[in-house]
């Protein structure tokens, strides 16, 4: 029997569009300001580098973008 709480091999494709309407919370600003190293944003601005993100005014996508010019 597998163990239903560990998390799949590689995590899901989602399409952006439909990412950004089905889960807002994902594309939102972060409400509390984490550390977050170099890898950390290439790795969520790779997420968050799409024409969807882009057109819908994407806030985490604005902040990571912030985050690297600093």
């Amino acid at each position: 029997m597998t163990n239903p709480y560990t998390a799949p091999g590689s995590v899901p494709e989602v399409d952006p569009e439909t990412s950004i309407r089905r889960y807002p919370a994902w594309h939102g600003k972060p409400s509390a300001q984490e550390a977050l190293s170099d890898s950390d944003i290439d790795i969520l601005l790779r997420a968050h580098d799409n024409e969807a993100c882009e057109a819908a005014g994407c806030a985490l996508r604005l902040y990571l973008l912030d985050l690297r010019a600093q």
